[in-house]
């Protein structure tokens, strides 16, 4: 099919020599030109802007094949992802996906399966169960499987006072896998109880850093640090809780 350019080329031709014309025949091109814009403003464009799209159909499951209802399901792309849960069998549909090669990524934090587009958790873990699909403008790729890999490890962290024993509310917390800075996630802070749970992959070695306004910084895993203790490191689904001890500084103390 001639492109736009081509088809003002003709029709400059026709008006440049117009004897070779006769008026049936442009009553005709003209015809040709409202169907041809119509046709190609129908394909490519909704509401105004242009819309190369398709939608994604499937079930989220767990290793052993068993779906996972309230699931996150969600596609990486430019602007805004598309993204959706799934229902009680573990479908979903995902619309409005830009055709091309795109990944569907699922996760639900409730059940320890971590959102893997942080490097945090998506450095713990291969891409397999995360599958890749051809989507194709205004066509569902039906039947896509997202299988959920190896569950996350849940650390509940207590931060206190170390003079006090009093709990610390907004102490920072950040991680990394061991010696690997790249991997570097901040989940928030702790809560008028001290504590902040945290979803950690499972396998993986896990220096912690601690701060808080007024005190001295804590760190697990460096072993550089005279304060260094061993690096966290738990298996799949294990649930810990860990107590740590801030030491306030000159200035701090002096409040």
């Amino acid at each position: 099919m001639m492109n736009r350019r081509e088809v003002c080329r003709q029709v400059l031709l026709f008006q440049r020599w117009p004897q070779w014309v006769s008026s049936r025949r442009f009553i005709a091109v003209g015809l040709f030109l409202v169907l041809f814009w119509s046709l190609e403003g129908s394909a490519l464009t909704v509401g105004g802007t242009q819309s190369f799209s398709g939608s994604i159909e499937g079930t989220v499951t767990d290793v052993a094949g068993l779906p996972i209802s309230n699931a996150t399901v969600y596609v990486l792309q430019i602007g805004r992802s598309p993204a959706t849960t799934t229902d009680e069998d573990g479908k979903f549909l995902l619309a409005n996906v830009e055709a091309g090669q795109r990944r569907v990524f699922a996760y639900k934090e409730s059940d320890n399966y971590p959102n893997p587009v942080w490097s945090f958790y998506g450095d713990a873990n291969s891409d397999a169960g995360y599958p890749l699909v051809d989507v194709r403008q205004n066509q569902v790729s039906r039947g896509v499987m997202v299988r959920l890999q190896t569950k996350a490890s849940r650390l509940v962290v207590t931060v206190i006072d170390s003079r006090t024993k009093q709990p610390l509310s907004h102490a920072a917390i950040s991680l990394n896998h061991e010696g690997k800075p790249k991997t570097l996630f901040s989940p928030g802070s702790t809560n008028r109880d001290g504590e902040l749970a945290i979803l950690i992959p499972s396998g993986v070695r896990i220096s912690l850093k601690i701060t808080a306004t007024g005190y001295q910084t804590l760190i697990y895993g460096d072993r550089t640090s005279s304060k260094g203790t061993q690096a966290i490191q738990l298996k799949s689904g294990e649930d810990k809780s860990i107590k740590v001890e801030l030491t306030g500084t000159q200035a701090g103390r002096n409040r």
